[in-house]
């Protein structure tokens, strides 16, 4: 390996640094039917108004739903624990180079499974065969682990676009083993494409990964596909993908 190829290891590792666990089922359907009535949609409307810490969303909601009760609406079970992962407080780049913009979000909370859910980015495209529900499996699972902490919201939508980069290596791989280069022109053009990841682009301030990331594919376009086995080795893919079938 060139000292170019170990510069462009060390700056690609922080895409790998995250590990794995099983996606959790929520109460959804409840609490959907509940915030459709009106009266409880008006009271966590002017609740939201207000600035919201972990502890005060939780009064909050639980006051909404004591209030609400008292006028005769039944609210279930699910409501009392929706929102509690969603802190009201947001990352301040300005002050802080590791974080982003993006809202914080409590990992003890028992609805952040659904806050993972809702940080699918709908326009990410995944290759022939991998499907939205293997990324959002992975993806809980990399959350589920660091469920004793907190996390920014833009953390789980990187690591989705991550989640995406990993597939389209593989399928790239893949194409290559079974000589079909019309496939792998493809997964070629999506790594090539900042586009394709622009909360990675935006979360690099160096712009060291997004050059790592450009550097392999360049090197595999031009036949070095030991350069695309190493993207997938850095990127921590073997993980990633753990469990997806094509």
């Amino acid at each position: 390996m060139t000292d170019t190829e170990d510069d462009a290891d060390a700056r690609i590792q922080a895409l790998g640094a995250l590990r794995l666990s099983p996606p959790v089922a929520r109460e959804l359907g409840e609490l959907t039917r509940a915030f459709e009535d009106p009266r409880l949609r008006a009271s966590l409307d002017r609740a939201s108004r207000r600035e919201r810490t972990v502890v005060r969303a939780r009064r909050i909601i639980a006051g909404a739903v004591v209030a609400l009760a008292g006028v005769g609406l039944a609210v279930p079970a699910a409501a009392l624990t929706s929102w509690l992962a969603r802190t009201g407080e947001f990352g301040n780049p300005a002050v802080n180079t590791e974080e982003d913009a993006t809202e914080w979000i409590d990992l003890r909370a028992p609805d952040a499974p659904e806050v993972v859910v809702e940080a699918y980015p709908a326009e990410l495209r995944l290759p022939e065969g991998v499907t939205p529900e293997d990324a959002i499996a992975s993806v809980t699972r990399v959350f589920e682990k660091m469920s004793d902490g907190f996390a920014q919201e833009g953390l789980m939508t990187s690591t989705y676009e991550n989640f995406a980069l990993c597939a389209w290596t593989a399928d790239w791989l893949d194409a290559d083993a079974d000589a079909d280069s019309a496939r792998g022109n493809r997964a070629a053009d999506w790594l090539s494409d900042p586009a394709n990841y622009p909360t990675m682009v935006s979360q690099d301030i160096t712009g060291d990964i997004v050059a790592s990331i450009l550097e392999y594919t360049a090197a595999g376009r031009a036949g070095q596909m030991d350069s695309v086995s190493q993207l997938y080795k850095v990127a921590s893919c073997k993980g990633l993908l753990e469990g997806v079938e094509w």
